[in-house]
């Protein structure tokens, strides 16, 4: 026989204890204060008298077992026995017909199956959905890595050409700055022979 252990009420013990347990007390506390068990030991004490006698111990012996106790906590504590007690009796009695469990059970094999096929077509409906997306996701990658490739390669053939185009402007920097040194050499050149020319037909 198993009982619970539960709680009769939350409270202490009185200072002074009914009845008989008055002179018990005094005997054991020259204060005149019981030894105080709560309302967990007081239960757990009932039930194991329960088991050692086979039926639920008397008023009498809870209190004199329990070493002094008011007798209202000890009742209590009784009466919430005899229910647990009574409560395992009726659970023990409860069998359902052996062809209501096979219906029953039938039934519930019913249920599982045809939740099971549901939620199979569901899920493969899902990964079906999921391996669409992840489909167009690798392509959507695959696109935008194409595209930056292709902007790498243009920005490399701007840059070539920016290169060759400033190269080319230095060359023909170059070749006007030396047009235009040798085109003031050949004014030169001209202003003195015409001076030259000037000279010599005056002396004639």
């Amino acid at each position: 026989m198993r009982v619970d252990v539960m709680p009769v009420r939350n409270g202490s013990e009185l200072s002074v204890p009914n009845g008989p347990e008055s002179r018990k007390a005094s005997a054991l506390d020259p204060k005149g204060r019981p030894p105080v068990m709560d309302d967990m030991q007081l239960m757990a004490l009932a039930i194991a008298l329960a088991e050692r006698l086979g039926r639920p111990p008397t008023l009498e012996a809870l209190i004199e077992a329990a070493g002094g106790c008011q007798r209202q906590r000890a009742s209590r504590t009784l009466k919430l026995l005899r229910e647990q007690l009574a409560a395992q009796a009726v659970r023990s009695r409860i069998e359902l017909p052996a062809e209501f469990e096979s219906e029953l059970r039938g039934w519930l094999d019913r249920c599982q199956t045809l939740c099971a096929q549901q939620l199979s077509a569901e899920q493969a409906r899902i990964d079906e959905r999921h391996e669409q997306e992840r489909a167009a996701d690798r392509d959507l990658v695959a696109e935008l890595q194409a595209t930056l490739r292709d902007l790498r390669e243009a920005l490399a053939d701007q840059t070539r050409v920016a290169t060759e185009v400033i190269a080319a402007n230095r060359k023909l920097e170059d070749q006007v700055m030396r047009l235009k040194a040798e085109r003031d050499i050949a004014n030169a050149l001209s202003a003195d022979r015409m001076a030259i020319i000037q000279a010599c037909r005056m002396g004639t």
